[in-house]
């Protein structure tokens, strides 16, 4: 039954006089919605999305509750950077919640939800937005209200719930400072807890663009999401489906993939390298627990020359598919540059170890102390061997050519380091050096110097921003004290009986008209310095040396003086011959020589297969 009205009721409508309309007579009126009783200031409309941050990622698509989102290939896209994709997100208003979570995700904040209420299109909300894709844009939207044509609409901020999705904080592992960590050549970065280890995973928000940064493919998001789970086992097996050196690179990888990590944009990226030396300190015996099937021996004979990364991961993965590997040695120890170009401060020899031994536990032969050319014509692996692998690296360094280097107490990076390994470095204590070069040889001359007591001048021919070396090396140099000297071109080194002093000029650095680093140019107008010195290290790069092999095959195989051309699983023109890591990668890293040996492993396996 109704009830009895109010006798005023009708003059209670005199209230709307008063108030705001919630129409307006368009387009004399602008859209003041703010203005209006009851419009929420969370309101979400239709999507914006600025393609000049827009990285292609996906993660709208992926979180997206409702399927409304797909991810399509827009061809009038520039890319943000060198690793984000074309792809752009399309909208399928009929399915649309407008919940806001894909802004929420988006980790550049270049998608963001519209607040006006009116739009310059009418979608057909009844049409799937797949059959004719119109990709989101900053324009897709008309905004007519004046007043807040400059509201950015809705979009992730602190302060909302939705908005602390994304946490752009990082949690580095801790570590010692300057001054107690140059003193002694101990590990000075500590694995994560398992606490920090989560924090840190869960900050992924999985969406892979590591992956395609990563010059070996590894399951990142997969082996940082089973941390995030804490199963340091589980994220194990992950990384040992393309990496059988985890504890290494977990270690002193590259780590571009960090580079590319999307919430890495507006705050810091992941650190999948330390992510990654959790999961390998946290499991004691790697083969317990990663369970690899290795297939029935075929009865064929692989040889590897070389025990570094690329030889090892060959071994490896030939190995699981049946092949008899035997590694020659010509050190009495493996690992290569693992072994004797990395510092123990940076790669303790036992974590070295546990992932070498691992590999060779499978059943692959060893011979070290054994030089191929000399002690076993190389001939003889190619008639012995169903198939033979290069991998020896980059052993031959690169010379100052200028007078006086042949001075004693001039030195070659590497051979500095094969001594500081070795611990039969010279005494430097209160002594003067001066490095020459940018790269991460350099900075672990230099640093390793500085624990061994000497006074250290890095002189790099071009700006520091510009040198090779991995920015955090370069970081962790200064704070242990060593100096550095800008646009420096070595001259000259004077010395009688042993190095005395040394001559550089202060060049000119002429811009690359390709955007490209400086080139330093030394003329008569350039400054010179002479500085006293002890001793002198050049650390300017490595050239392969392939010496042990005839003249005919390596004209044959196009060998260069620099690199090995190689197709993808690292074949060359000689039958039966396959080469890898830095011999014939252009990023000459440990990731990427582990990466090619994976392949070389599968070319040798169907180059065998073809010949049945």
């Amino acid at each position: 039954m109704d009830s009895k009205k109010n006798g005023l009721a009708p003059f209670s409508a005199l209230k709307y006089l008063f108030k705001k309309p919630h129409t307006v007579r368009y387009p004399k009126e602008d859209l003041d919605v703010f203005e209006i009783e009851g419009v929420s200031p969370r309101y979400r409309g239709f999507h914006t999305n600025d393609h000049s941050k827009c990285i292609g990622c996906g993660n709208c698509a992926t979180v997206c509750p409702a399927s409304a989102i797909t991810m399509v290939e827009a061809d009038d896209v520039k890319p943000v950077n060198k690793f984000a994709k074309t792809y752009r997100p399309v909208i399928d208003y009929g399915r649309c919640c407008f919940c806001g979570q894909c802004v929420d995700v988006c980790p550049t904040g270049s998608l963001q939800m519209s607040r006006e209420y009116i739009h310059a299109f009418h979608p057909d909300l009844s049409t799937p937005a797949q059959e004719e894709p119109e990709v989101v844009k900053n324009d897709f939207i008309w905004r007519p209200d004046q007043t807040y044509a400059d509201n950015p609409g809705y979009v992730r901020t602190p302060d909302d719930l939705l908005g602390k999705t994304i946490e752009f904080e990082r949690t580095d592992p801790r570590e010692e400072p300057a001054e107690k960590r140059k003193l002694s050549f101990a590990k000075f970065v500590y694995t994560y807890s398992k606490e920090e280890a989560k924090k840190e995973a869960t900050r992924c928000l999985g969406c892979g663009a590591c992956v395609e940064a990563c010059p070996n493919q590894l399951h990142i998001p997969e082996y940082i999401r089973a941390i995030a789970e804490e199963d340091p086992e589980d994220s194990l097996k992950w990384i040992y489906k393309r990496n059988p050196l985890p504890l290494v690179c977990g270690e002193v990888c590259t780590h571009q993939c960090e580079e590319a990590c999307v919430v890495g944009i507006q705050g810091e990226p992941l650190a999948i390298r330390w992510l990654k030396a959790y999961s390998a300190s946290n499991v004691e015996n790697y083969l317990e627990v990663v369970e690899e099937k290795m297939e029935k021996p075929n009865g064929k004979k692989l040889a590897a020359i070389g025990a570094g990364p690329a030889s090892l991961s060959f071994g490896y993965y030939a190995k699981l598919l049946g092949y008899d590997v035997t590694i020659y040695e010509a050190e009495d120890k493996p690992g290569g540059a693992m072994m004797w170009g990395i510092p123990k401060y940076r790669l303790p020899k036992e974590d070295l170890m546990k992932d070498i031994n691992t590999i060779l536990s499978l059943g692959i032969e060893l011979k070290t102390n054994t030089k191929i050319g000399k002690d076993v014509p190389f001939g003889k692996l190619l008639t012995d061997y169903d198939a033979v692998f290069i991998g020896t690296g980059n052993s031959k360094p690169m010379t100052l050519r200028i007078p006086g280097e042949d001075l004693p107490g001039v030195m070659q990076g590497l051979t500095f380091m094969h001594l500081v390994n070795e611990e039969k470095a010279p005494d430097l204590k209160g002594k003067h050096m001066v490095v020459i070069g940018g790269g991460n040889v350099a900075m672990d001359v230099a640093r390793s110097s500085i624990r061994l007591g000497a006074e250290v001048t890095v002189v790099y021919r071009r700006r520091i921003v510009d040198m090779p070396a991995d920015p955090e090396e370069i970081k962790e140099a200064r704070e242990e004290g060593v100096e550095f000297v800008e646009a420096g071109v070595p001259i000259k080194i004077y010395g009688e009986k042993k190095v005395e002093e040394i001559e550089y000029a202060l060049a000119s650095l002429v811009p690359d008209p390709k955007g490209g680093r400086p080139r330093p140019v030394v003329d008569e107008n350039s400054p010179h310095k002479r500085v006293k010195v002890d001793y002198v290290v050049a650390a300017i790069g490595q050239h392969p040396n392939l010496d042990f092999l005839p003249e005919d095959i390596q004209e044959k195989i196009g060998f260069d003086g620099r690199r090995v051309p190689v197709d993808d699983f690292g074949r060359t023109n000689v039958e039966g011959l396959f080469f890898g890591g830095d011999l014939s990668n252009r990023r000459q890293d440990i990731i990427s020589a582990i990466g090619a040996g994976l392949r070389a492993a599968k070319g040798v396996d169907m180059y065998l297969a073809s010949r049945k």
